[in-house]
């Protein structure tokens, strides 16, 4: 689950409910703990009374030391004393105020408070709800290691747990705990490195199956120079998955050190070796409910709502009470019923002592190095570190790979770059950026190639001829596409071309090959782009030949003397080490460059920002902004006004678009699924033009059943035959960057294809041939 903001009355109901297994109450944790007198007498365990006044914003002899989100009101003002107690539960009062509102209150020393239990501000023994007590992060043990520790009696493993959640909430406390000071109007975050922390060991599932899981409740106060804080709690959310990660370094070499083998994925999931996937299943209860809700709110809601906070819904939405009234030795005769204890430690014995290659600890960080340069460029901390660590799963714990990191920056194998200053929510942060010499030799070479090829060719075709070309032949274009064409036949080796979706650039360029066909016959125009689709759309649709960039890589070098043109296409999603060879190549073949893209698009596939990194280094770029793939005057100001905005010509385009939606009645709500997936393929069925008709949808599911609907009909009128044919289709199965390193991300039956070969590689395999795995 994401990190979770609690309030004062979840912390005190739910926290303290009786454990079957586990019977303390929890204990402290954290310097900012130690300064409250929370360890009494060396003793960390977790009164009751004292957490009631932490997560309420108190001190333990009832100091008020951070204020509430909401003001207390006036008790006496608002006439609530007369008012009937809407609920009641051991300490907590939900009362009904004269403005019909509900106030939640939540009783501090519940032994002194008054027999008719009134909230009475005055005497501080009760808190209204709307303080932010802590931030809650739970983390857990694989099914596994849970299944190994309490039904089959490890106590060892469970210590590992334990010991792994400590760790945990040492790294929050040493790298995400942080306050907001503002001085002259500016508001920074600075870190304190203290916290206030609770942790409360659970055993059970809410399916009463063996699951080692411990609360981290990192409470809302860090002490600072002037006295306790709120603590600023971005960086927690910002990091979750980092925390998760340090907690399962942890557990993993914790439990291979104690001799068990453990087997790891790309994502950082591992299991203790020996625990097949059908006995995880069995013990899994809770979370096939919790798979079968996220499988139903996918299909709800639509692609922008994330994974995460998906799997966070579908958690909550699926709880069941807690049985709180199961012993552990009911609870032992319950999973032996279901499985005996005695074949899950055959099983795994026979797993032990598995050999494995071993690695250093650099030598993981160069692969994270590595695995990172195949998206990225540069990198933060924090991220070499999750992928490191997910790499040496049960080899190595945070500390060893924090170490590692900071030997290699010592030695200069990674090099600060430079710091990014962050504006979280007016909340000024910085932090440093890395990479490794490669890549910025990489980047340098790129640049300095660039700069030095500006104005040195001779113009291919001249200025007036172009200019006679398009009065003659192409007056049509637009002013963009037009100096596009200039462009291309300029004096520079590296052109830039900027222009969104549906701005001409692939018509443009079919006007250009067309010119230099006439005017400059010795000279050859290619193009190359990311993926095949692309490619066999600019030849279809310009005529200029073309190839997947790998493809022109991995191919001789042409013995053709003569000049060419490469046009690469999507330059934007371009990699850096893909950008760099293209430019050597071209300087193999006398050829000059034209990078044609839309700088605002998504990351890049590969590492890198070249496309805008060409335009913000000064460059010349020709903009092409002028929306051309619309054809009816409505949806061309539609497009207009976004592209308007993504320009920062329009800052209220997108409003300016929606407005004209609702206008022109091009939106309709149909509430029920059926009923809007029969409308969509009634609508499309009616539609004049079909075949350049495009139906798009944010859900999978509806994709398919769309299809599905419109299919059906075209088969019932004749359209389609009802003859069905199959045919066997090979799909891509990107597997990049850290996926690489596992076997997990492989599958029996799959085919592999040789790109390259590496130097030290000792197989005897070409580039382009076929493995099947």
């Amino acid at each position: 689950m994401v990190p979770l903001s609690r309030n004062p009355g979840a912390i005190k109901q739910y926290y303290h409910e009786r454990d079957p297994i586990e019977k303390n109450n929890g204990q402290w944790f954290g310097s900012g703990a130690k300064k409250l007198g929370l360890c009494h007498g060396g003793a960390d365990e977790i009164r009751q009374q004292d957490l009631n006044f932490i997560v309420s914003g108190y001190s333990p002899d009832g100091k008020k030391l951070i204020q509430s989100g909401s003001t207390s009101k006036d008790f006496n003002a608002k006439g609530l004393w007369n008012l009937s107690t809407k609920y009641e539960k051991d300490d907590l009062i939900i009362y009904e105020n004269i403005d019909g509102k509900e106030e939640r209150w939540i009783c501090l020393r519940p032994h002194i408070s008054s027999e008719k239990r009134i909230p009475d501000p005055q005497s501080k023994h009760w808190e209204l709800f709307g303080h932010r007590a802590c931030e809650e992060i739970v983390v857990s043990l694989p099914k596994s290691a849970s299944i190994m520790g309490y039904h089959a009696g490890d106590n060892r493993i469970i210590d590992a747990h334990k010991k792994a959640a400590q760790k945990a909430a040492k790294f929050i406390e040493d790298q995400l705990i942080y306050a907001r000071i503002t001085k002259n109007q500016e508001t920074n975050a600075f870190k304190t490195g203290n916290a206030v922390i609770a942790l409360f060991d659970h055993s059970t599932s809410r399916e009463n199956d063996p699951q080692a899981h411990t609360h981290i409740l990192v409470m809302n106060m860090t002490d600072t120079e002037k006295g306790f804080r709120a603590v600023w709690n971005d960086r927690i959310y910002e990091l979750q998955k980092l925390i998760q990660n340090v907690y399962q370094s942890y557990a993993a070499k914790y439990i291979k050190d104690l001799g068990y083998e453990i087997t790891s994925d790309s994502n950082g999931k591992w299991e203790i070796s020996g625990i097949n996937q059908e006995w995880i299943d069995l013990f899994s209860k809770r979370s096939a409910k919790i798979d079968q809700v996220e499988s139903e709110i996918k299909e709800k809601v639509s692609n922008h709502m994330s994974e995460a906070l998906i799997r966070n819904e579908a958690v909550l939405l699926s709880r069941p009470d807690k049985d709180i009234h199961m012993t552990e030795d009911e609870l032992k005769v319950l999973w032996e019923n279901q499985l005996h204890k005695k074949e899950i430690e055959l099983s795994v014995d026979r797993s032990k002592n598995q050999s494995k290659t071993h690695l250093t600890k650099s030598d993981y960080i160069d692969m994270a190095c590595k695995a990172i340069h195949e998206t990225e460029s540069a990198f933060k901390e924090n991220h070499i570190i999750d992928v490191a660590l997910r790499l040496s799963r049960g080899e190595y714990v945070f500390e060893d790979i924090e170490k590692a990191f900071y030997d290699a920056l010592r030695s200069g194998k990674i090099k600060q770059l430079s710091t990014i200053r962050h504006n979280q929510r007016a909340k000024k942060f910085i932090e440093p950026l890395y990479s490794t010499p490669k890549m910025i030799e990489i980047e340098r070479g790129i640049i300095e190639s660039i700069r030095q090829g500006q104005g040195k060719l001779e113009p291919i075709v001249s200025k007036d001829i172009i200019s006679e070309y398009i009065a003659r032949d192409y007056d049509f274009y637009k002013n963009g596409q037009k100096e596009a064409i200039h462009a291309i036949f300029d004096r520079n080796t590296i052109s830039s071309i900027q222009g969104k979706a549906g701005t001409g650039k692939t018509t443009m360029l079919g006007g250009a090959y067309n010119i230099l066909k006439k005017e400059a016959p010795d000279y050859q125009m290619i193009a190359v782009a990311i993926t095949g689709k692309a490619a066999e759309e600019i030849e279809s649709k310009s005529g200029i030949p073309s190839q997947t960039i790998d493809s022109f890589l991995l191919s001789n070098v042409s013995t053709n003397e003569c000049p060419k043109i490469i046009v690469i296409d999507e330059v934007g999603i371009l990699g850096s080490e893909n950008f760099s060879a293209l430019i050597d190549r071209a300087k193999k073949e006398n050829a000059s460059m034209v990078c044609i893209g839309d700088k605002n698009q998504l990351l890049p596939i590969s590492a890198g920002k070249i496309h805008r990194d060409i335009q913000e280094i000064g460059i010349p770029v020709v903009l092409m902004d002028e929306v051309l793939r619309q054809e009816t005057p409505e949806m061309e100001k539609l497009v207009t006004d976004i592209v308007n905005y993504q320009n920062l010509k329009a800052p209220n385009g997108i409003t300016t678009a929606i407005s004209d939606l609702y206008m022109q009645g091009r939106f309709i709500k149909i509430k029920d699924d059926i009923e809007r997936i029969a409308s969509i393929a009634e609508t499309f069925m009616a539609h004049h033009d079909r075949d350049n008709t495009l139906i798009l949808t944010g859900l999978n599911n509806d994709r398919k059943l769309i299809n599905e609907t419109i299919f059906n009909q075209m088969q019932d009128q004749g359209i389609v035959s009802n003859k069905t044919v199959k045919i066997e289709i090979k799909v891509p199965v990107p597997i990049m960057g850290v996926k690489k390193y596992f076997s997990s991300s492989y599958e029996i039956g799959n085919y592999a294809y040789v790109e390259r070969m590496g130097k030290d590689v000792d197989l005897k395999l070409k580039p382009g041939q076929e493995i099947k795995i």
